[in-house]
This record gives structure tokens, sequence and C-alpha cells, in this order.
């Protein structure tokens, strides 16, 4: 299984918010909350599809964090991917 893994771009963000739309009682953030106005993180591709994303916090220190409250997987791809 060959995977793509790039960071996310402007014309991602409607692609994210059917994602979040697509899980019941969930909701997509505001643009302002993500690290960089939801372009601050990476997506990945399966077969030039995208199938989950997710945003990479930065700090002044020597870490970071890839917060899994805003991972977010396409609904309809959960069958087939395995994290």
């Amino acid at each position: 299984m060959e995977l793509n893994i790039r960071m996310l771009k402007d014309s991602d963000w409607n692609t994210l918010v059917e994602w979040w739309n697509a899980w019941p009682e969930w909701q997509a953030p505001a643009k302002e909350f993500l690290p960089d106005n939801g372009k601050g993180g990476f997506i990945v591709e399966k077969q030039n599809k995208p199938i989950v994303a997710g945003f990479l916090y930065t700090t002044n220190s020597k870490a970071a964090l890839l917060n899994g409250l805003f991972l977010i997987l396409n609904i309809e791809k959960m069958t087939e991917v395995r994290l």
C-alpha cells in the first residue's frame, strides 16, 4: 500500500469540513482555532485520494504535538485504513 503524505493546502479545507460533518455529533472547528488557519498539518493520500488528516501544533520548545482531537478520517474510507 503506497501512501503519500503532504502538507495541508487551502484547497483541502472543504474536504476536511465534509469529513467532520459526516461524523455524528461532530462539527468542524473554526479555521482560526487550528494551526496556520487550517493549513498547519498533514494529509495522507492513498491512490491520490485523501484518507486522513491531522494538525501539528508547534511550540517554542524542541517538541511539537499532533493533536488526536483534530485527527480526522474520511468515514467512507474507514474500512480501508489501518492506522
